[in-house]
């Protein structure tokens, strides 16, 4: 992945990985799901994200 602006490389992925970019909102309403997520990715293996209260409430 590389910033269309500056040139700079940002980073790769492998076949068979996901990979998205989210809008600022959807970051800023779904911050501790995307933060466990990239948490499980980087450093326990890709562990389960288990639901907490909350999380997966319908925010309206």
């Amino acid at each position: 992945m590389v910033d269309g602006a500056t040139g700079e490389h940002l980073g790769e992925w492998e076949k068979g990985e996901a990979y998205m970019i989210l809008s600022r909102d959807t970051y800023a309403n779904n911050k501790h799901l995307v933060d466990e997520l990239i948490d499980t990715s980087l450093y326990r293996g890709g562990a389960p994200v288990r639901p907490k209260p909350g999380y997966f409430a319908d925010g309206e």
